[in-house]
This record gives structure tokens, sequence and C-alpha cells, in this order.
């Protein structure tokens, strides 16, 4: 089992911030229990991505590296017996336009003589593009 103290000590041993460009770098805990750590300084999203993509190849498939963004939750009804929660997840993000591993779907509840409803989670920009479409098929 590897700890966010082994993971991290990797990072900064293998990851040089000063040919990143990046100054200043603010580490906290959020409220998940996950490590965030925040660019300072002038230019910092494209650093931040910079550095986010040396930190993925640095840490493999140990942990997970994302930069956070807001996130909306809807409620998707009219699911037939068929769908599934990968089938919405991959529709959502086709409709919304981001990545399917941005689209945290629920337990789809059937019940008896109605039609399926689920509840997703998936970035802001994404569910406005999906309100805006109106309806769609799984």
């Amino acid at each position: 089992m590897t700890t966010y103290e082994a993971v991290m000590d990797r990072a900064e041993k293998s990851v040089d911030l000063s040919a990143l460009g990046i100054e200043g770098l603010r580490f906290r805990t959020a409220r998940t229990g996950g490590r965030v750590l925040e660019v300072a300084g002038a230019n910092k999203g494209h650093k931040a991505d910079e550095l986010a993509a040396k930190l993925r190849a640095t840490i493999g498939d140990v942990a997970r590296v994302s930069p956070p963004e807001l996130c909306a939750e809807m409620r998707i009804s009219g699911l037939g017996d068929a769908a599934t929660s990968q089938a919405v997840a991959a529709q959502v993000a086709k409709v919304g336009g981001c990545p399917e591993s941005g689209v945290k779907v629920g337990v789809i509840n059937r019940p008896p003589g109605r039609q399926g409803t689920v509840w997703v989670k998936c970035p802001v920009m994404a569910a406005k593009k999906i309100v805006v479409a109106g309806r769609f098929t799984v």
C-alpha cells in the first residue's frame, strides 16, 4: 500500500519546479483527504497544467492527478431498461463535451412501472451544454 508521503516524496524528487518556471507552490489537504497543490504567480493556469502532466508521468497509476473544477449535479430521467451507468456516462460526456472520466453516475433507480432515473455529477460547462441540448438518447 502506497502512502501520500511516499507519492509526494517521489514527485518532489523527480519534478523540478524551477525548470517549469514555478516560483511558488501552496500545499493543502482537501476536504476529501486528497492533496491539493496550488501554483502561484503569473501564468499559473498553464504552469499548473504542465506540473499536472509531469506528475502524471512520474506517479503513474498510483494516484490520480487532476485539476479541481466546479461540478454540477443533475438528474437524468426517462431511462429504459437497457440503459447502464456506463452508457449514461458516455452520452453525458459526448453531449457535454467533457472527458468521460469527469462524469460520475450513480445507481440507476427503476421503480416498478416507471422509467429509470439517475443522478449525474459533471463539470459545470458540460452541464450547461446538456441543459441547452435538452433531451438525448442513451
